[in-house]
């Protein structure tokens, strides 16, 4: 984790935090966004490094993606099925970072929006 070392290069010591979110694909064609989630961090932090995970529902890992990159599942043929994207944003005085996913739905027809399995493992590094 390269961002996660760079943080790491003071000499105080670098901690995670972790969140879970369980993802739902809206309807085709729409976009929708996971309910924002907050986590405690250390009021006035000099940075930090967030990243998701899309775990499916087999259970197996895609790589870790940072804040604004977007992830694309995609079909047995190559087209894109889901765009995922996370977001975040800080706020220094409160000591809260708060975080969520935009889902868009490219493709899927026919979906059980609760059956999809979709979640988002949701890590943040920071040297306090």
């Amino acid at each position: 984790m390269a961002p996660a070392a760079e943080l790491a290069s003071g000499a105080t010591a670098l901690h995670y935090k972790q969140g879970h979110l369980t993802l739902r694909l809206p309807p085709p064609g729409h976009q929708s966004r996971t309910p924002r989630r907050q986590m405690r961090l250390p009021a006035g932090l000099p940075g930090y490094y967030i990243s998701m995970r899309i775990i499916r529902s087999d259970g197996r890992a895609l790589p870790p993606a940072p804040r604004g990159r977007t992830i694309y599942l995609r079909g047995s043929h190559g087209e894109d099925l889901v765009a995922l994207t996370l977001t975040s944003g800080y706020d220094p005085k409160r000591g809260r970072l708060r975080y969520g996913v935009i889902i868009k739905n490219l493709r899927v027809r026919n979906y059980r929006s609760k059956r999809a399995g979709l979640s988002a493992l949701v890590t943040v590094a920071y040297r306090s």
